[in-house]
Formats: C-alpha cells, sequence, structure tokens
C-alpha cells in the first residue's frame, strides 16, 4: 500500500473542499473499509463542533443515521468513555471491550450501526488539549472484522500528515454559530427542518426548509426579530407549546414532556401539512446542537404518491411512542420507542389479533376513545392517563385521527388512521396549581376541577368528588375554557398534561 497519493490528498484539503471526500473514498478503497470520519469536541462549550464522514452510502443515509443516533442515551455507547480517558494513548478500538454478547443485545448497534456497516471503529486523535480534541475514525463492518496491525501502521503514516493539516486549520474545529455540527447534520436531510430556541426564534433553516418559507404562507418568519411565525389558530398552539416546555425545563421536570407533538393544518390551497416538533434536550443532542436546548420543527406536505412509509421514517425517530391503528381498529404500526416501552409495561399492549388492549376497568374507554376519533372531522386530540395498582406505573396517551386526505395515493384513497402518541411516567403526578394560577389565574376551586379532570374523571365523577352539583361542575368548566383559552375538553386536557409534576 503506497500512502503517496493520500499523503498529497491531504494538503490539497485546506485549499480544496472536495479533497476530503476524495481522500476518504480512496482509503475506504484500499482498506476496503465502510466509512471515515473526521470529528471535533470543543472542550471549553462541551459541543460536537465538527463532524464529517463519508462512507460508500449517501451522505443522507448517514445524517439520518447520526440523527438516530442522538436518541439513545450517551450510555448506550460503551466506547465514548474508554476513547477519552486521557491515560489511553495511540490507536483506540472498540473490540478490545465492547464484545459481542452486549453488540447482540444492543438496540444502538442492532438498529443503527450494524445495519450502516459499523461494527468495529478505530480512532485516533490528532488534536488533544484542554480546549479541543479533534479525531479520526475508520469503521468496518461485521463481516470486515477490525483494522489489523499493519493497516494500523499504513493509517499511522496518513496520521502524521493529518495532524499537520488540522493544526493548520484548527480554527475550523473549534466552536462557532456557524459550526455546529448538527446545523450540518439537518443540511444534509431532504425534509423540510427548522431549528428554533425556546423563545420561538428560528436558529437555522436547511435549504429545503427555506424553500417552504420562500413559497408557502402557513410558516414564516419575521425579518427582524426572527420569530417564527404559523397563520392562525395554530400560532397560539407553538407559543404555548414553547411556554411548557420553557417552564418545566427550568423546574428540572423536562422527564415529564413529550419529546414530540405534532401540529396538523392546512396550507393556503387546503392541502393537508404536518408540522412535527422535537425536543433536543438530552445530552447527546446538547453534544451536537449547542448546550441551550432546540426544538427542531420538520414540516411534511403528503403528495399523491407519498403514504405510510414517509411518516415511519418521522416517526421512527420520535422519543415518545407511536402506534398507528386502522380503521377496523387493528394494530399496524410501532415505532421502535412504542416496542420498548410495551415491553416494559403492563398498562398497554397489543393482542394476538392485533388490537390495543390494556386492563378490563379501561378497555370500553379506550375503545370508545379509538371510536370517537375516527368520528371526529375536526381531529381533536383525546388524552387518556393508565395507572398501575401502586400508581408507580404511569401512561399518558394522546390520541387523535390523521385525515384520510393526508394519505392519498394516485390510484385510490387511503382508508383513516388513528395516531395514538403515549409516554411512561413512572410516577404519579400532580397538577402544578401555581402554575394554573399564575399563567391563567385561575381559583382554588377551578384549580380543583382542573385536577381531577386530569386525573381521567369524568363530569359526573367530578360532581360526585368535589360534592358539587354537575350544574356548578359545567359553571366552573366553562370559566376555565375562557381563561385558559381552550374550546373543548381535549384542549384542555393538553394543557393540563403539560402542567404535570411530580
Amino acid at each position: 500500500m503506497d500512502p503517496h497519493e493520500l499523503i498529497d490528498l491531504i494538503y490539497q484539503i485546506p485549499s480544496d473542499p472536495e479533497a476530503w471526500e476524495q481522500f476518504a473514498k480512496t482509503l475506504i478503497k484500499i482498506l476496503d473499509v465502510s466509512y471515515v470520519h473526521i470529528q471535533a469536541i470543543d472542550f471549553t462549550y462541551n459541543v460536537l463542533s465538527y463532524s464529517h464522514g463519508v462512507g460508500a452510502l449517501t451522505q443522507e443515509f448517514y445524517a439520518q443515521a447520526e440523527l438516530d443516533y442522538l436518541h439513545f442515551p450517551a450510555s448506550a455507547d460503551p466506547r465514548w468513555p474508554v476513547f477519552l480517558n486521557p491515560e489511553r494513548q495511540g490507536w483506540y478500538q472498540c473490540h478490545s471491550h465492547v464484545s459481542e454478547d452486549f453488540v447482540q443485545s444492543s438496540d444502538l448497534y442492532q438498529h443503527i450501526l450494524l445495519p450502516i456497516g459499523l461494527r468495529y471503529v478505530a480512532s485516533h486523535e490528532l488534536i488533544r488539549d484542554d480546549k479541543l480534541c479533534v479525531f479520526w475514525s475508520i469503521s468496518t463492518s461485521a463481516a470486515r472484522k477490525p483494522l489489523n496491525a499493519n493497516e494500523l501502521k499504513f493509517l499511522d503514516q496518513l496520521t502524521v500528515h493529518l495532524k499537520r493539516m488540522v493544526s493548520i486549520q484548527r480554527h475550523m474545529y473549534e466552536f462557532s454559530a456557524q459550526s455546529i455540527a448538527g446545523y450540518a447534520l439537518i443540511d444534509k436531510l431532504p425534509q423540510p427542518i427548522m431549528l428554533l430556541n425556546l423563545s420561538g426564534q428560528a436558529v437555522h433553516s436547511n435549504e429545503a426548509m427555506q424553500g417552504v418559507l420562500a413559497q408557502e404562507r402557513f410558516i414564516s418568519i419575521q425579518d427582524e426579530s426572527k420569530l417564527t411565525q404559523l397563520i392562525e389558530p395554530y400560532a397560539r398552539q407553538l407559543s404555548e407549546h414553547f411556554y411548557h416546555i420553557e417552564f418545566l425545563l427550568r423546574r428540572s421536570l423536562s422527564d415529564q414532556l413529550f419529546h414530540e407533538r405534532c401540529i396538523q393544518m392546512s396550507n393556503d390551497r387546503g392541502e393537508p401539512v404536518y408540522l412535527f416538533l422535537s425536543l433536543l434536550a438530552t445530552d447527546q443532542e446538547k453534544l451536537v446542537f449547542g448546550t441551550r436546548p432546540l426544538v427542531m420543527l420538520t414540516v411534511y406536505q403528503p403528495k399523491e404518491a407519498a403514504h405510510y412509509a414517509q411518516l415511519y421514517q418521522i416517526f421512527d425517530r420520535f422519543k415518545t411512542g407511536v402506534i398507528l391503528l386502522s380503521e377496523n381498529l387493528q394494530v399496524f404500526y410501532q415505532n421502535a420507542f412504542a416496542q420498548r416501552l410495551l415491553a416494559q409495561t403492563e398498562l398497554l399492549g397489543v393482542s394476538h389479533n392485533q388490537l390495543l388492549k390494556t386492563s378490563a376497568d379501561v378497555q370500553g374507554k379506550l375503545n370508545n376513545m379509538l371510536t370517537s376519533a375516527l368520528q371526529d372531522a375536526e381531529k381533536n386530540e383525546q388524552h387518556l392517563i393508565l395507572y398501575s395498582q401502586a400508581e408507580r406505573d404511569i401512561l399518558t396517551l394522546q390520541i387523535s385521527a390523521m385525515d384520510s386526505s393526508d394519505l392519498q395515493r394516485a390510484d385510490h384513497q387511503m382508508p383513516k388512521v388513528i395516531a395514538v402518541f403515549f409516554k411512561q411516567l413512572n410516577q404519579k403526578r400532580e397538577l402544578e396549581a401555581g402554575y394554573l394560577k399564575q399563567l391563567y389565574q385561575l381559583t382554588p376551586s377551578e384549580i380543583q376541577i382542573c385536577r381531577l379532570f386530569a386525573n381521567g374523571l369524568d363530569l359526573n365523577e367530578i360532581s360526585e368528588q368535589a360534592n358539587l352539583t354537575l350544574s356548578t361542575v359545567r359553571t366552573y368548566l366553562k370559566q376555565i375554557y375562557v381563561k385558559t383559552h381552550c374550546t373543548s375538553q381535549s384542549e384542555l386536557m393538553k394543557l393540563l398534561m403539560s402542567a404535570m409534576i411530580e
């Protein structure tokens, strides 16, 4: 193996943006490896400040895999602490401590790494000091096996020159508002994506989103303030969503958030539009997108030829359980997060004939809500809270229908679909009375009605529990509607669920 061609390409990298990709592709061919990746961690800001990888697959494929990777906690990947150990020297190779038994039982490996040929990795620092760590990695598939000693010696000849090149361009790898790795990641994706801070200001938009902003009226960005605007009545939903996130994060209650939210709306041509809002607040997401939590807004506008597969790609990235049911109430899709939650809880499951099942005392109520969702032309969300007897296991469910026009095909009309979003809370929650009083000026009696309603009681049960007449309960409910700007029980339940605390 002659390294001279590769060394020449290394010194072209500072002046030729395409030289790195040519270098990586040549190395992939010479060593028969899967992926060549250069990354940087800025320790001052504790962010991944640079990430550029090249493999045999398209950039879009790897970018999607990286986004999926971020949904796993840092503890799911045992490679990081060993690689970052300051006492380690020379090449890091994961097979020295990541066993085959671990790989077989790891969702991270089975669903993210192995499908794109990233079983083994060898990494080496190019810069390592108190402020910055720049390193390059070469990954191989399970069939290819790890790099051997001779191959590592060959890479040592390249590493010397890569260190010089990186030192010359050190500023490129340090943190800046323009060099956050997550921005480059979403720029590689074809879906329209925008990053927003919790004030609703647009931080970054990829090229596809810029096209949507230029062509559509349902979403816009104010010139001076950079605030993101939706057409009414969805603008209020968006601002309240940001407020609730900020409120819970400031009180260290982020575990109670639905990290994903779906807003169903229409454009000015009457065509359906979905806005998927994903909170980027995990340690790994902060590492890639910056230290302050951001919201990733993805626009999905179904076309005639688009159907379930496009939605699957979005739902599979969710950190909230998603189950889709057909018109006969049979489950035909569960995202990976839903499958994990259902394996951990006895409160909700799928029967042998693919029906959604829960405890006998709640099954009738669940069935009624699913049937009601099919008949609801307004696509209002319904909410259900499932408790275990000891109240240590809690599931919160959001149920809504997806308009059949959203899932059309050219040759026939797709049937209506029910979407169930759910999350496990694990401990009994109560309403944050101070939050409701401060934001909506609710009285103690109104807060009591909200507390009972949020715990799944209907109006008759609230009347008995609160020792009030049914007409009094209805009067309180009307007053609550006015103060909270809600127009239905489903809207009120949605608002109250965002104000639940331990």
